[in-house]
């Protein structure tokens, strides 16, 4: 599977996760504030927004700030087991899976994913963005997106919205950075409930900022 869908794949993602059910006894690491305390001297440090709390990718490749009281789910977790086969055990991989438990509307749970895929190589990054345009354009079928590209800590990102359907006509909207790293890129997808647009989207696009690639 070519990396120019890996927007494409982030949608299939979010059409996918409701029909998951999260349990409140699911194994899970809650993220806590961030201490006061200095913390100590690591590469390429990020700092976080007030109240959130640095996490890692299951591979260790990148770390990600997530709002206290959202809950990383473990490598082994079922969820993130059912996510990282099938249609994705080729060509992408499921790094990280995060929800809100406060954020569950409707049996949709508001949830941070994200996947890796390979990189644009020597493509200018001008074709990569288009190629990415191009792959959501063609698996929303004429639904409405906006789309920018914006330079954050993790360097150059295609930042894209929509709102769709998942299972059981349920509304949702979604906010994915896509971030070029060259020799592979990540999508980062946030996804709630419509409903919650307002409360959740400056909350995903500050954990944005915080994304870090190791290294």
């Amino acid at each position: 599977m070519h990396s120019r869908l890996l927007v494409a794949a982030c949608l299939a993602l979010v059409l996918a996760l409701p029909t998951f059910a999260i349990a409140s006894d699911s194994p899970s690491y809650t993220t806590k504030p961030t201490s006061t305390a200095r913390p100590k001297t690591t590469a390429r440090k990020t700092a976080l927004p007030a109240g959130y709390a640095s996490s890692r990718s299951y591979a260790h490749e990148f770390t990600l700030g997530l709002p206290g009281g959202w809950k990383a789910l473990p490598k082994t977790h079922p969820i993130v087991a059912s996510l990282a086969k099938g249609q994705f055990s080729s060509g992408f991989k499921v790094e990280f899976v995060a929800y809100d438990p406060k954020g569950v509307r409707n049996g949709y749970a508001t949830d941070c994913i994200v996947l890796k895929g390979t990189g644009r190589g020597n493509a200018p990054l001008s074709s990569w963005v288009a190629a990415q345009v191009a792959g959501l354009r063609n698996w929303l079928k004429g639904v409405p997106f906006t789309k920018r590209l914006v330079h954050l800590r993790g360097g150059w990102a295609l930042r894209v919205s929509y709102r769709t359907k998942a299972k059981g006509a349920k509304e949702v909207w979604a906010l994915t950075y896509l971030f070029d790293e060259v020799n592979s890129s990540y999508a980062l997808s946030c996804s709630t409930a419509t409903s919650l647009r307002r409360y959740y989207q400056p909350l995903f696009d500050a954990t944005a900022t915080t994304f870090v690639v190791s290294g």
